[in-house]
């Protein structure tokens, strides 16, 4: 870490370990006293009526078809926040039906920031305060892998990490975060910030996002979690209700900018390059979310309209689900026969539906292609 290139003041400083092999970045607490540009105020109020727009949205739909777009949200979420820190498993390798390839350890990493995120949208205690906890139990949810249990799932890191490309050392990294013996206290005054700051919710939550990558308390996860806490931090303050907002799509077309952007809060106190391209992300997904309500609902109410076989019925609206689908899934979801459930299927790939898509005679897998356009893109 060069420490020629940290010039700011108020957000941390650089401090040397005691021998002088590297320096390290010591966060400062929270709050910070900042003064927001005149053009990022107008940035918080339109992602702030964005939020509402698109959470008036969702209350609007039925529970089915919240249900359905929470489970498109969640997964986008995953795949994209997932992308920025390594490879990703691409949305049809993630969808493909459990049991018939090899799902590998990108998969269910995947899989595991899903469960983390309905972890976070969920309040059956009655109270969404983000508490020490709450982190604790993101954080093993998200490593539960054989490879993520080695890594201390829940806890504070006990050594120093850094940030920087592969193969890069503590001496070499470009930028190296706080030291272990500091970590109890900053955290303890970032869950502090999030439960009594009374900043606006948005100005908060890019400040909570902020510090919790720079401090980057965990041994490994960092990145993923730190998106998690805005999407928890965006249920706690009220702003959404029934889904996450999936921000780390617009952060992983901008990743250069996100992760520069998070850099230069930190060498050069430059925050408003930060509130920015945060609040453009939240404008940007809150406008695409808000248009692929109306294309999903609206297809999913074409492709029922008019269907008078119940057990039709019922795997169109499966399909909406997962556009991915087998015999063995249609005989559970219908209860119908191994012959029935393969002439609906004849039926459904003569009518345009569905479409046979793993090329073998065992273990056939069938497409919705139609309903993964609309949900996923290409």
């Amino acid at each position: 870490m060069n420490e020629n290139e940290f010039t700011g003041t108020i957000a941390g400083s650089v401090r040397w370990v005691y021998n002088r092999r590297y320096c390290f970045f010591r966060a400062n607490q929270l709050p910070f006293v900042l003064k927001t540009s005149a053009r990022n105020r107008r940035r918080f109020r339109s992602a702030m009526m964005g939020l509402c727009r698109l959470d008036g949205m969702m209350h609007l739909l039925s529970d089915r078809e919240r249900e359905i777009m929470s489970n498109v949200f969640m997964i986008k979420e995953a795949i994209y926040s997932s992308s920025i820190d390594s490879d990703s498993p691409s949305i049809d390798e993630l969808l493909w039906p459990r049991g018939l390839e090899q799902k590998g350890r990108s998969v269910q990493d995947v899989s595991n920031y899903i469960e983390a995120l309905r972890y976070a949208s969920s309040d059956s205690s009655g109270s969404r305060k983000i508490t020490s906890f709450t982190i604790s139990e993101l954080h093993k949810r998200l490593m539960n892998t054989e490879e993520g249990r080695k890594n201390s799932p829940g806890e504070l890191r006990v050594e120093q990490n850094f940030i920087g490309k592969k193969g890069d050392t503590l001496e070499t990294a470009r930028f190296v975060p706080a030291d272990p013996i500091s970590l109890p206290g900053l955290m303890e005054n970032l869950m502090k910030y999030i439960n009594t700051s009374m900043d606006e919710p948005l100005y908060k939550i890019a400040l909570a996002h902020y510090q919790f990558e720079i401090i980057h308390p965990m041994r490994d996860g960092n990145g993923r979690m730190g998106r998690l806490l805005t999407s928890a931090m965006m249920f706690s303050e009220g702003m959404m209700t029934y889904a996450a907002v999936p921000i780390s799509e617009y952060l992983y077309e901008h990743k250069e900018e996100y992760l520069n952007d998070l850099f230069n809060v930190s060498a050069k106190d430059d925050f408003d390059s930060w509130f920015a391209l945060f609040l453009d992300s939240v404008s940007a997904q809150t406008e695409r979310s808000i248009r692929l309500i109306n294309n999903i609902i609206s297809l999913r109410n074409k492709m029922l309209d008019g269907e008078n076989i119940i057990s039709r019925k019922a795997v169109i609206d499966s399909l909406f689900d997962n556009p991915y689908v087998t015999v063995s899934e249609i005989m559970k979801t219908t209860g119908l026969t191994r012959p029935g459930a393969l002439k609906l299927i004849s039926a459904m790939i003569r009518d345009g539906i569905l479409e046979e898509v793993s090329g073998r005679q065992r273990g056939r897998v069938y497409l919705a292609n139609a309903i993964r356009r609309a949900e996923y893109g290409k």
